[in-house]
């Protein structure tokens, strides 16, 4: 998916006509390392929305960001950077995967489809995961009203 990088592009063009001082590489490397900053927070309002206290949250939220892969283009901060992979649309698609399932957990249809297709916008692979997890949730949620 292009959004993200087409994203970044028009941002950093309608920044630039307001006196903006920033190279486009630096430019692109400050918005990688605010989402980076920003996973954590994604994770931990996903975890209050499924119902979670704020402690064991805080704690999820804590640990996702140490989740690691060991080169295979996953959900780690290696993927990320461009000492790694640089798959950064990846980066872009994984803020809303989180808000995504926790919101399909909850039953709470409109902004699950609205965070499923930010997240599929963000990245084809990361939106297919979520599709898929969205679907093993509404099986769960299908056999606890029968």
């Amino acid at each position: 998916s292009h959004v993200p990088q087409i994203a970044i592009v028009a941002s950093y063009r309608l920044l630039s006509l307001f006196t903006f001082h920033f190279s486009l590489f630096t430019y692109y490397h400050w918005i990688i390392y605010i989402l980076l900053s920003f996973f954590p927070l994604s994770v931990f309002l996903a975890l209050l929305i499924t119902g979670l206290s704020p402690i064991s949250a805080g704690v999820g939220a804590l640990i996702a960001t140490h989740l690691s892969t060991d080169g295979l283009y996953g959900l780690d901060p290696a993927s990320f950077l461009w000492r790694g992979y640089g798959l950064s649309s990846q980066l872009f698609a994984t803020i809303w995967l989180p808000l995504a399932i926790a919101y399909a957990w909850r039953g709470k249809v409109i902004p699950a489809i609205f965070f499923l297709a930010a997240t599929t916008a963000g990245h084809l692979g990361i939106g297919i995961i979520a599709f898929l997890s969205i679907g093993v949730l509404a099986w769960k949620n299908l056999k606890k009203t029968v």
